[in-house]
């Protein structure tokens, strides 16, 4: 038997309370909410929630989100993992996205941004 905590990876903690964005996407006929929180700039968690609760697409989603919350807090780059994320073409899909995680990977990457937009802003004003 292996002790799964004994490898030499790196594991970010989370600090008890964080800071994160929220926004509400309407994508490939589903309504779902993100959250991403942050620690610095970095993304380190990922929160979807579906509409549609108990069906087996808001349980997979759900199951995705914390699979890329375990790979940030593992210090995998989130454009390592969107980059897998943004050609992949299955149902559902719509007119805008090739599939529902094209649409998640493209809804964390706005989010970055902004936060990114934002810190920086703020670290410009603590300058001056």
């Amino acid at each position: 038997m292996t002790d799964n905590n004994s490898s030499n990876t790196h594991i970010t903690k989370l600090p008890e309370v964080r800071e994160g964005l929220t926004k509400r996407v309407d994508a490939c006929n589903f309504t779902y909410y993100l959250t991403v929180n942050f620690v610095g700039k970095k993304p380190m968690e990922i929160f979807i929630t579906i509409a549609k609760e108990g069906s087996a697409i808001s349980g997979f989603i759900e199951a995705l989100a914390i699979t890329i919350s375990i790979a940030l807090q593992h210090d995998t780059p989130w454009e390592t993992l969107s980059g897998k994320f943004a050609n992949q073409t299955f149902e559902p899909r719509d007119d805008k996205n090739s599939s529902l995680i094209h649409s998640i990977s493209e809804e964390v990457n706005e989010l970055v941004d902004i936060w990114e937009t934002i810190t920086s802003a703020t670290e410009t004003q603590e300058k001056e």
